[in-house]
């Protein structure tokens, strides 16, 4: 069984075009309103979702969960869209995400209920996710309480509440809200509190405030108790719980981190000594294959691990690893050529048609444990000589090696000399990134 999450890339044509439709369409909109000069003129500006449904629907135009997926035009002019209502929006320089920060403690091991139905390694989606918590006995450890109802779920209308948000310029806006539609994934109540989920099942790096502070309102009429907003995000057989409470009820960006819990359903860790003795046994690597593969300039390992959870369901093509990983498709060639690199993605074509998939040590990485994958991936780093080297370094100061460090174990490579300096720098910095990714998954420093 391939112990991995299963990823809906959708279907019509909505979902077949290419995120830069998006881009064009705004900018159509942008210059169908003159909307950045109506912003410069009264701070803001409510668009209906009738104007939007005249270039593209609106339910696409104007969800962004993560600022990665903010088309570049809006990026551009520093605008950032709200539901204010069931037709409207409001558009202007708020600061709208919060990140997301994640534990760097080792994950207690999840108590896995025996329920045939119940398959913990086939959690394909965020209510299956949240269905495994409940079930687990997590939400008695997490909410303090030995009776959690669920009595929550689903979309609704906001009613009608008044907030301040931030403005980039460090002011505040005043927004009203008049029955904008909200999702709530997951509700809880207990004696003394009441719990709302935001639950993702993939790695996310920030959180929209909308997801957490709207449906908070929602609640806050109805009930006295204390209410707690709570980020969930599955990923790699780990699921990372964030408790937050709301400083300032009318305030959009008081949230304020109050509790993290980590679960994973794989108890077993990778020791420093581990990886020593493999870099001990690990023959020292061909530098001219770098010939063939394109050093990697991919910054974001998390983000490379969960292309290799999609590709363990099927190939897929550069259109929809573009779709995937929400950037722009010169990143597409980056994290494929990342996952050449590492021997874990290999490019096939299929009936002329170039797709990429995992190759057979990535098919045997991914059927494994979460913590043998992750010493399988160091042992892969260890192919690529600057890594090679460099773990011995990181391993005795039990952090990573600083920049310049780096960049000196980089430059000594002939098959990095006829690169700029800029290019070194930009390498380096792919390098420090897999190297804290590489610190922070050894469980035990017992070297």
């Amino acid at each position: 069984m391939v112990r991995s999450l299963k990823y809906s890339y959708g279907t019509g044509p909505d979902m077949d075009r290419p995120r830069s439709s998006i881009n064009a369409s705004w900018q159509t909109l942008i210059e169908r309103h003159d909307i950045p000069a109506r912003i410069a003129r009264d701070g803001s500006f409510i668009i209906s979702a009738d104007d939007i449904n005249a270039v593209r629907e609106a339910r696409l135009m104007a969800k962004f969960d993560e600022a990665r997926a903010v088309p570049p035009i809006l990026v551009q002019y520093g605008i950032q869209i709200l539901p204010i209502s069931r037709g409207q929006y409001i558009l202007g320089p708020f600061e709208t995400y919060q990140t997301l920060d994640y534990p760097r403690a080792h994950p207690q091991p999840i108590r896995i209920p025996h329920l045939d139905t119940l398959n913990p390694h086939d959690i394909h989606s965020e209510a299956e996710a949240l269905l495994f918590l409940a079930q687990s006995g997590v939400w008695n450890e997490v909410f303090g309480a030995t009776q959690v109802h669920n009595t929550l779920q689903g979309r609704r209308a906001s009613g009608q509440f008044d907030y301040t948000i931030r403005r980039t310029d460090g002011t505040n806006q005043h927004i009203s809200v008049d029955n904008a539609q909200i999702e709530i994934d997951a509700g809880y109540e207990t004696t003394d509190a009441v719990f709302l989920c935001e639950a993702k099942n993939r790695h996310v790096s920030e959180l929209h405030l909308r997801q957490l502070y709207y449906p908070f309102r929602f609640i806050r009429g109805r009930t006295n108790k204390p209410i707690y907003p709570i980020a969930v995000v599955y990923s790699n057989q780990t699921f990372y719980i964030s408790c937050y409470r709301v400083a300032v009820e009318g305030e959009y960006n008081s949230l304020v981190l109050d509790r993290r819990f980590c679960y994973t359903l794989d108890p077993q860790t990778v020791s420093a000594s581990m990886v020593a003795r493999a870099r001990a046994l690990h023959q020292p690597p061909d530098p001219t294959r770098y010939t063939q593969v394109p050093f990697p300039q991919a910054d974001n390992f998390a983000l490379l691990c969960r292309l290799c959870e999609a590709l363990a369901q099927r190939p897929l093509s550069s259109a929809d690893i573009t779709a995937f990983i929400g950037y722009a498709p010169r990143q597409t060639a980056y994290y494929t050529s990342a996952g050449r690199a590492l021997d874990v993605i290999e490019r096939h074509r299929d009936d002329g048609m170039l797709t990429y998939r995992l190759t057979p040590f990535g098919r045997r990485m991914m059927q494994a444990p979460l913590h043998t994958q992750r010493f399988l991936l160091m042992e892969a780093m260890m192919n690529i000589p600057c890594f090679y080297e460099l773990i011995p370094i990181l391993l005795q100061q039990r952090s990573v090696p600083a920049r310049s460090e780096i960049i000196r174990t980089m430059t000594e490579h002939p098959y990095l000399s006829a690169n700029t300096e800029v290019t070194i720098h930009r390498r380096a910095s792919t390098v420090e990134h897999w190297l804290t990714w590489f610190v922070r998954s050894i469980d035990i420093w017992d070297t």
